[in-house]
């Protein structure tokens, strides 16, 4: 049973998920963090899930810019929903491909922005507005 397979098909943490999704967290980093730490948790995989929590307290400023800054919150909670509706149905690999293309979408956002060549950047690394 692969990592994904067990995240599909273990109720509570779609349960958790679903939560996650349907409650006001105080920032959006911390909604985003629930859902995919609800969906880590049903692998059983203790170490791959502590790895994930330090990439996510690294990323965090870097979800925030995404979501925040550069309008990522719709196509993410859009994703988001998506990726639950497949656990569901019990589909991981649909799932799989999709939380690919889910962290896919966010990182080329992120490194387009971040870019020297990026039409709101500055020589130096400021943008026009800071």
């Amino acid at each position: 049973m692969t990592v994904h397979t067990r995240i599909v098909s273990k109720k509570t943490s779609r349960s958790e998920a679903e939560l996650a999704l349907s409650s006001r967290q105080p920032s959006i980093t911390e909604a985003n963090w629930s859902f995919h730490r609800a969906l880590y948790r049903a692998s059983d995989w203790t170490r791959g899930l502590a790895i994930t929590e330090r990439l996510h307290a690294a990323s965090a400023p870097y979800v925030r810019l995404y979501t925040q800054e550069l309008g990522g919150a719709a196509e993410s909670d859009a994703e988001h929903l998506a990726l639950l509706a497949l656990c569901r149905k019990g589909n991981a690999d649909q799932a799989d491909r999709l939380l690919q293309l889910h962290l896919d979408h966010a990182e080329r956002a992120l490194v387009d922005f971040l870019s020297p060549s990026h039409p709101g950047r500055r020589a130096g690394g400021g943008t026009e507005a800071g």
